[in-house]
């Protein structure tokens, strides 16, 4: 097997394992697991962390999207299309039993990954969305986005990976046809955060 080929099959083999035992299993077993020796991982990676690394770009950057902002910003269409739009996408592309799992080990062993993922992408979205609410609701859009903005952003964000962690984690019934749901979610969430009563003074 060419070199690049055997690194990927490693790499894919990694992945699997990492979502499948977390990431505080041991290099010995990946090895039993994938049926090449530890030295062999070692030869390609180097470093565990460094295949803890290849395996964030594997499974949360190469699914990355630049156009996503591009769609939340497109002001040409109405928000609750434009929302629509983004998590019909996003859901298609994490909707993925490895995905939501190595998303939750990485938690819960005390691996960065998830939270790099959230910081240097997942962030910045929630910003825009958090904005665009603004200028639906006529408000100040120049003025930094507050933290209570984002948790109201995230409120709507979360329930489309509770559905993930409900289907491939708890393995519950769920809803199959996304579509439907994405509308669904997006028309009650606006609802909400676009009515008068969100204006009114506590």
């Amino acid at each position: 097997m060419p070199p690049h080929e055997r690194e990927q099959m490693i790499l894919e083999g990694a992945t699997r394992f990492f979502a499948k035992h977390g990431f505080g299993a041991n290099m010995r077993d990946l090895a039993d697991e994938c049926g090449v020796s530890q030295a062999l991982i070692f030869k390609y990676f180097e470093t565990k962390e460094n295949l803890v690394d290849r395996v964030y770009e594997r499974t949360f950057l190469q699914r990355w999207r630049p156009d996503w902002q591009e769609i939340l910003e497109n002001r040409d269409k109405p928000l609750s299309d434009r929302l629509t739009d983004f998590y019909l996408s996003y859901l298609t592309t994490v909707d993925d039993y490895i995905w939501i799992r190595v998303a939750l080990f990485s938690g819960l062993t005390g691996s960065n990954l998830t939270s790099r993922y959230i910081q240097k992408n997942v962030a910045g979205l929630m910003e825009i969305i958090a904005r665009e609410l603004r200028v639906e609701r006529g408000e100040e859009v120049q003025s930094e986005v507050s933290s209570l903005d984002l948790e109201e952003v995230w409120l709507l964000h979360s329930t489309f990976i509770y559905y993930l962690i409900r289907k491939h984690i708890f393995r519950t019934s769920v809803e199959n046809d996304t579509s439907v749901l994405v509308k669904n979610v997006v028309a009650s969430y606006l609802n909400g955060a676009l009515s008068n009563e969100q204006n009114l003074p506590t």
